[in-house]
Formats: C-alpha cells, structure tokens, sequence
C-alpha cells in the first residue's frame, strides 16, 4: 500500500517482494454472474434433449476449464490490443499469424504468450472451471449436509431441485444450407438458469517470474481483462449467454495472506496506472511485427 493507503503498482510490486508473495503463486478469484440463461455445449444432450450444457462430475451447470480460460485470453488479447503502448505488441497468438514468442525470457513475451503460453512456450498461468460455490452445492448434495431443516428432504427432492437448475427450451431446426427453417423439425436443449453464482480463479503457474513490475502489472491486466467478460459465447448451438465479472480478490495459498479486493474505484485506479504506462515501462515485447 502506498502512504496514502491506496493500493498501486508500485505499492503492489514492492507486496510481491515480501513474504509470502515471493514464494507462493498470486491467485484471482473471481465470481461469474449469468444475466441470463446460459448454454455452453457439451456437444451431445442428456434425456432426450438434443443440446445440454456443460456439468461438472456432480452434474452442477458450469463454465469449462478451456471456456473460461478461452474467455480470459479472448479478453486479454483485446486489452492488449486496445492498449498496445501501454501492454506491448501481441505475437502471432493474439493475429493469426505464426510468430509466436519462443522460449527465451519469459518477461519479454507478450502478454498472451507470457500468460497462457503458446505452440512455444508454456503459460504463466493456470485458469480454473467456474462452478458453483460449496456454499450453493450443499442446497442440492444428496449427501448428509450440517444439521439443518433441509434434513428432511429425500434423495428424489434433492434430484429434483439440483435438475431445477436447468430449463428445456425448444425451438425450430435451421437448415444451414438452405438458410431457413426445417418444416415439421424442433430443436430441443437445455439450458442453465441465470440464478446461480459461479465462481474461479487464475492462479500463477511456478516457477515465479523474478520481475516483480511484470508480475505486478499482469495481476492487473487479468484483473481488468475479467471485467471486460460480457458474454459465455455468440453461436446458439454452441454457446451463448450474457454474464458479469462482479468480484476478482488477489490472494495466495498461505494463511497469513490478506484478500485485496480489485473491484470498483481500486481497479479503476490500477487500470489508470497500468495503461497510461510509457512504453519504456512495459516488459512486454514492444517491438513492431514483421
């Protein structure tokens, strides 16, 4: 913290130098709320629906692994893209092309590659499902939960309320090579309602990068790049949904680590700082692509 008591770059550098920070990997969490009904597909349906969403191994509704890690680096490279002084140039891995950062330091590289890796190189980070809170599962477990009026409740009602977390919707086929509807043809899915909570995280990856401005500044960059998440996807068989990033919270695995909320006025504040930065400041690579 800085002397004013507001939380900086500066002042977040100098934390990671301390203990535990320069041991142990900086961790995101974050909660993920659905506007609306969601669909991220699994590509194959469930009793009798054509389309069901994606469920963990307790057949909760939630966002997938690599969609959520595709999600975060699809927010990432848009940043980036928007800020290219003050976050350095992408490589090939935020343009399509084929050059991307290779194996040397791993400060230099862009802030994609240097985050979640590339064909080259491995990620500096590791992004998590975003699922339902232990909080929320205890609701629809058929395991013995705490001593609690929900005691009562048999196997087939906690089947039931876990199964009231997702809706049949049905609707016309579409003909993708005509361009129109089938006639006499429905589509029938499912999809997870929006009141839930779902919450993740985007943890760092050991061993830890040495430069503590760099570290620094990608804590923020994720951090902004998470609010930036609108939508779970845009195609309607495969995924689609509106969502909102409404709590990211900075810690570590150790017990003495404090939970530094970057939301509201501290991240507007972070934000500030990272993308005003001169290039001269940024350790991503800043030189032009061929």
């Amino acid at each position: 913290m800085s002397e004013s008591g507001a939380l900086t770059l500066a002042s977040l550098a100098q934390m990671l130098q301390t203990h535990p920070w320069n041991t142990r990997p900086a961790r995101l969490n974050f909660e993920v709320k659905p506007q609306t009904e969601w669909l991220i597909s699994v590509g194959y349906g469930r009793k009798g629906a054509d389309l069901s969403p994606a469920r963990d191994h307790q057949s909760y509704p939630e966002i997938p692994q690599a969609s959520m890690r595709g999600l975060l680096r699809d927010a990432v490279e848009s940043l980036a893209s928007w800020y290219p002084v003050a976050l350095g140039l992408l490589c090939g891995a935020g343009t399509g092309a084929a050059d991307f950062c290779g194996t040397g330091s791993s400060d230099k590289a862009c802030l994609a590659c240097r985050t979640f890796g590339s064909p080259l190189r491995r990620g500096g980070w590791y992004v998590s499902a975003a699922g339902l809170s232990d909080l929320q599962r205890a609701l629809y477990q058929q395991l013995d939960p705490p001593p609690h009026p929900r005691d009562s409740w048999d196997a087939p009602t906690r089947l039931a309320l876990r199964e009231s977390l997702f809706q049949r919707r049905m609707r016309v086929a579409m003909n993708a090579e005509l361009g129109r509807a089938d006639e006499h043809k429905l589509f029938d899915f499912e999809t997870a309602v929006s009141d839930l909570r779902l919450h993740g995280f985007a943890e760092e990856r050991p061993p830890l990068m040495p430069d503590v401005q760099t570290r620094a500044a990608d804590i923020v960059a994720l951090a902004v790049s998470l609010s930036l998440i609108e939508r779970v996807g845009s195609h309607r068989r495969k995924g689609w949904g509106q969502v909102h990033v409404q709590s990211v919270v900075l810690t570590c695995d150790a017990e003495q680590a404090p939970n530094l909320p970057l939301t509201g006025p501290v991240l507007s504040s972070l934000a500030g700082e990272l993308l005003d930065r001169p290039a001269a400041a940024v350790g991503a690579r800043s030189e032009a692509r061929p």
